[in-house]
């Protein structure tokens, strides 16, 4: 069975959308990529979100950015990293989609994002992540919180904002178009057995 994230779909959309080339997509796709430094600023941004103790984090941020950052977070519900999957019929057969929320809340997912650019709400809105992640958690809302760092030696975040997406009356037609058209791109260029997209 053909496995699919939500991270391949936005990625191909954003190829869809000339936002990527087909070589940075196909890479995404075979992860054939290490992880840069803004990418290994988010994470450790994540971890210190997650974490029981922030103390370790003291290296990478400062206390008044653990402190405020920690101040947006909901601690009564300790549901981080949660994986769902949710099969999809298409043409080309059954196709797993999966979902990695960052953190459950009751019927809403939050998501943690930073970025080293001004904030801007279509990148958000535009996405297919809340989209996917509405349908495969089949949840009615996903939160954004996102926070803007200066560059990735900044040990704290110059501005942050919180979206909320709630999900269309024709959310799951939409996401299953969208698996479907992946799906066939994957057969188009010959990935659909690669060992990475394979179940």
């Amino acid at each position: 069975m053909i496995k699919v994230s939500a991270t391949n779909l936005e990625s191909y959309r954003r190829y869809i959308n000339e936002r990527i080339s087909l070589d940075t997509l196909i890479d995404s796709i075979l992860r054939r990529f290490e992880p840069n430094d803004k990418m290994i600023k988010g994470t450790k941004f994540h971890e210190m979100l997650q974490s029981e103790d922030p103390a370790p984090y003291k290296e990478f941020f400062s206390q008044d950015c653990i402190t405020a950052a920690r101040n947006f977070m909901d601690y009564r519900s300790p549901l981080f990293e949660i994986k769902v999957r949710r099969t999809y019929e298409t043409k080309r057969g059954l196709v797993s989609l999966t979902g990695m929320a960052d953190q459950i809340i009751g019927n809403k997912i939050v998501e943690i994002k930073t970025t080293y650019s001004p904030i801007q709400y279509d990148t958000y809105s535009d996405s297919l992540q809340w989209r996917v992640y509405c349908d495969v958690f089949q949840v009615p809302e996903v939160q954004y919180n996102v926070f803007e760092f200066k560059d990735t030696l900044a040990s704290d975040f110059k501005n942050c904002a919180f979206f909320n997406f709630f999900a269309p009356k024709n959310n799951h037609k939409k996401v299953s178009e969208w698996v479907a058209n992946y799906t066939d791109f994957l057969y188009l260029v010959g990935l659909e057995n690669a060992l990475e997209v394979q179940l």
